[in-house]
């Protein structure tokens, strides 16, 4: 049976960009399981915004004022019928169950709609996206958000809550008490999310539009309120107020993971209309409880799972016969999970995008094939450090994953330049050339399961690939990939030309030669990782940096055979360059940093650790030089080993050993302008009288020239 060598776009439901920061406001029980990423500190906003990552704007909510006004605009409190004095309410929530008012921080969960658009070719360097907020943002109000708030009418009604009907249609309550169910979802959803469970006490009305966008996505900051929690989802239906459970599609647990057990856990199963679940290091739930509760969630789009150790195979089947909508999985340190689990999950959820499994030392190269050739819309996929695996599979990948866009294949030391084909000239060869040039491995697969009687080689559509190119994939990392050699290289930029980000770091067989493979992509890459590739001379780099002119961010620490000159060129070409790293480029002297400051006034960031031969001088011009400048690490540095300058640098983290927090010197914002006003200070007492400015080169550049006292 041949298998179809057309390329197109598949005619199921293809990808959508994961979870992003929500511009709808969050809950003051449960906040938004989706405002982890505008949780994250501010230097990750500096760093997402080098080049393909764009803030977008959220609108800016309602003040406190302008409720007050605008609940004055709906006329006297509804808690009492009209021109009857207002009474003290018996239950300060009546229209809530869990009476919490503090907002908790998001998450860092993964979100895919459904049905979802073709992938752009806007690259997704993690599970979150920019996007999928905005887009489930209208569909949610005049969509999904208006059948919830039926629901909850009907509840009501049911239930007998609620005031009268002239209260909910707003007879005699002014225009905010008549306003459209749509005007009222738009301007609740700016509304901050300490103030909505006081809007959902004005009227029926406001409640019916208020309480779907209060209770449809929950972060638990604590172990009390995942307590509550529970205690409402086990309550008997008719002693509620409403209908919880089936308005959660959201949950994040990580702020209490490592607290969280099966007793709290498994309440969740009542939420049978869950979408996203978020529970990153669960080290105390089991696998007993994790099925107990995806049998009851057939509507499951994402989960995190990663670092729990009760995931195992049997869970792993649990959501590949229960979730078969499932489209983002990441199980990453879960050691227990085999073959049997991937292949379960292969095989049941043929909609996957996105697929981490990073660590997971048990897996093979039989598992990841089932998983490529079932699951041909995979956008993402992380096997990083999951040692068994060889270029078979890898090699398969290429065939078959056409709509990839971030691959990570991080420390799998047994890859080779095998696993990477040229897929234009595999594409395009006849069906005996195809034979010759195949990967043995993939040819011995396939070869495994056919039938030897009726044909004496594979078929020819089996060895080729679904795809030219892969016209999708913008980032790959290689780090710690120590077989790979320049072949790999050239195959892999005529595969996916329009990469952004490469990721070499440690590849130690790679050379110049490879380096002109990487020269080739040209304006598409922005970032360049070429740490501890040792083989890599000034000539490599000039290429580079010649060809590549829209990087906005190189790294070559510990690339001992570097000079200036690869700095010089690096700062005449590279004018959009943001962040730079030398560490340990033992070569570099101040002539180096001199070319660096005077031609990228846009520099950000820059890695000088270990680079002996910098003086004072060069730092001190430098630091006049670039006024942008966050980050400037200049541990092991001669010059800069004293007391005076270690006022300025930043606390060593935690973990540092002694040694390691004495020789500890990065700079960052305060510390790099305190540290800028101190060097100019010694300076102009040093050189009172000289005509050397620290703002062009004088003709003193030496480390001796000027010391730190």
């Amino acid at each position: 049976m041949s298998r179809h060598r057309a390329y197109s776009t598949p005619a199921s439901p293809t990808p959508s960009p994961a979870l992003h920061t929500s511009s709808r406001i969050q809950d003051p029980f449960f906040p938004s399981i989706s405002q982890q990423v505008q949780a994250q500190p501010i230097l990750d906003r500096r760093e997402r915004s080098e080049g393909q990552y764009t803030e977008r704007q959220q609108p800016r909510a309602l003040t406190e004022a302008s409720l007050a006004a605008l609940t004055q605009a709906a006329g006297p409190s509804t808690s009492t019928r009209q021109g009857a004095p207002a009474q003290p309410s018996r239950y300060p929530y009546p229209y809530g169950d869990v009476p919490f008012s503090l907002p908790g921080p998001g998450d860092a969960g993964f979100g895919y709609d459904h049905p979802v658009p073709r992938p752009s070719a806007t690259p997704s360097t993690t599970s979150v996206s920019d996007q999928e907020d905005e887009e489930d943002g209208e569909g949610y109000i005049q969509g999904q958000n208006k059948e919830d708030r039926v629901e909850v009418r009907k509840w009501m009604d049911r239930k007998g809550k609620g005031k009268e009907r002239a209260v909910e249609m707003g007879h005699g309550r002014g225009m905010a008490g008549s306003l459209p169910e749509e005007v009222l979802m738009q301007i609740f959803r700016h509304v901050p999310t300490r103030n909505l469970s006081t809007v959902m006490l004005v009227s029926r009305n406001w409640c019916l539009s208020a309480f779907p966008l209060l209770y449809s996505r929950l972060s638990i900051t604590s172990t009390p309120q995942l307590a509550s929690l529970a205690r409402i989802l086990t309550a008997p239906p008719s002693s509620l107020s409403l209908p919880y459970a089936t308005h959660i599609r959201r949950i994040n647990l990580n702020h209490i993971a490592s607290s969280l057990t099966p007793d709290l856990f498994t309440p969740l199963a009542a939420c049978v209309r869950l979408e996203r679940i978020v529970m990153v290091g669960s080290v105390h739930i089991s696998a007993g409880s994790l099925r107990g509760v995806l049998e009851n969630v057939p509507e499951l789009i994402a989960i995190d799972l990663a670092n729990t150790p009760g995931v195992d195979d049997s869970v792993m089947k649990t959501l590949g016969r229960r979730c078969r909508r499932l489209q983002g999985l990441n199980i990453s340190g879960c050691k227990s999970v085999g073959d049997e689990g991937v292949k379960a999950v292969a095989k049941g959820c043929k909609m996957l995008r996105r697929m981490k499994v990073a660590g997971c030392h048990r897996l093979t190269d039989d598992s990841l094939i089932h998983l490529v050739r079932l699951c041909p819309l995979i956008l993402e996929l992380d096997l990083a450090g999951v040692p068994q695996l060889r270029d078979t599979s890898i090699y398969a990948m290429w065939l078959n994953s056409i709509h990839l866009r971030e691959l990570k294949l991080g420390k799998i030391a047994n890859l080779t330049s095998g696993a990477f084909p040229d897929l234009p000239l595999l594409y395009s060869e006849q069906d005996d050339e195809v034979l010759n040039l195949s990967n043995p491995g993939w040819i011995a697969y396939i070869d495994h399961g056919r039938d030897r009687d009726r044909r004496s080689t594979p078929d020819p559509n089996f060895l080729r690939p679904l795809a030219p190119i892969f016209d999708l994939l913008r980032v790959i990392d290689l780090t710690g990939c120590t077989e790979l050699e320049d072949p790999a290289l050239a195959c892999l930029v005529n595969s996916a030309p329009k990469l952004r980000s490469l990721t070499l770091a440690k590849c130690a067989k790679l050379t110049d030669r490879g380096m002109s493979s990487v020269a080739r992509l040209g304006k598409q890459l922005h970032h360049l990782h070429l740490g501890h590739v040792e083989l890599i001379t000034d000539a490599a780099v000039t290429e580079i940096a010649r060809s590549c002119t829209r990087l906005r961010y190189v790294d070559v620490a510990c690339c001992p055979l570097l000079t200036d000159l690869s700095v010089f060129e690096l700062s005449s070409n590279l004018l959009k360059i943001r962040r730079i790293g030398l560490v340990k480029v033992v070569n570099l002297t101040d002539e180096g940093v001199y070319a660096l400051a005077e031609r990228n006034s846009s520099l950000e960031r820059i890695h000088l650790s270990y680079c002996d031969n910098i003086s004072v001088r060069a730092i001190t011009f430098l630091l006049n030089r670039l006024m942008k400048l966050s980050h400037l690490s200049l541990t092991g540095v001669k010059a800069f080993r004293n007391e005076e300058v270690h006022r300025f640098r930043k606390a060593a983290p935690a973990e540092f050993t002694e040694h390691q927090s004495a020789s500890f010197c990065v700079f960052s914002y305060h510390g790099i302008n305190a540290l800028r006003h101190y060097l100019n200070a010694v300076q102009s007492a040093q050189t009172a009288g000289s005509d050397t400015t620290t703002t062009r080169r004088g003709s003193g550049s030496s480390a001796s020239s000027l010391t730190v006292p």
